[in-house]
């Protein structure tokens, strides 16, 4: 029986993983959280296009959208941070909404053309309002691009500032005239 030192730490065969400071799970609430706040200028749009039956369509693509968006992530855990990321960026162009205002009225126009509704953007049928399918179209023909424009920003911006902190972490060159 050989005799074990009690103060040599015991081997192991594990590798010490490296971890991020925020889970994969922490950075899906903030793209719900992201998502949620998306909802804030095209939700105040649909509300003047939509019937009661429209608003149901609106919801249940809501939830779709949610429930995909949370599915994707969580098979791909490595896209949370730049969608977290990309969604917040984008909420935050809701203070002058173009994008939004843009993808609205395109999703909206395509809805029209593909329930066969007339458009709402003409002077004789304004006023009128959107079905449940056509609610739902619009919701999602308005959620793609602004999905789409969220990743595409959040992975920029995940690329910007992983480069930043590479920058700041870098060790100064050692040179002759260091004094030593």
């Amino acid at each position: 029986m050989p005799l074990d030192n009690p103060y040599v730490a015991p081997t192991s065969d594990l590798v010490a993983q490296p971890r991020s400071a925020v889970s994969p799970d922490s950075w899906r609430c903030h793209w719900l959280l992201g998502y949620a706040l998306n909802l804030i200028v095209p939700g105040l749009f649909a509300s003047g296009t939509l019937s009661p039956a429209g608003v149901t369509g609106l919801v249940a693509a809501v939830l779709l959208m949610a429930a995909m968006g949370s599915a994707i992530l969580t098979w791909r855990p490595s896209w949370t941070r730049p969608a977290a990321k990309g969604a917040i960026l984008v909420a935050l162009t809701q203070f002058f909404p173009v994008l939004q205002m843009i993808s609205g009225m395109v999703a909206v126009s395509l809805a029209c053309e593909i329930t066969g509704a007339e458009s709402l953007f003409d002077d004789d049928h304004f006023g009128r309002k959107l079905d449940l399918v056509g609610g739902f179209l619009a919701t999602v023909l308005t959620a793609l691009p602004l999905l789409a424009v969220s990743i595409v920003v959040g992975a920029i911006a995940q690329w910007v500032f992983a480069g930043s902190a590479r920058l700041q972490t870098a060790k100064p060159p050692i040179t002759s005239d260091s004094g030593l």
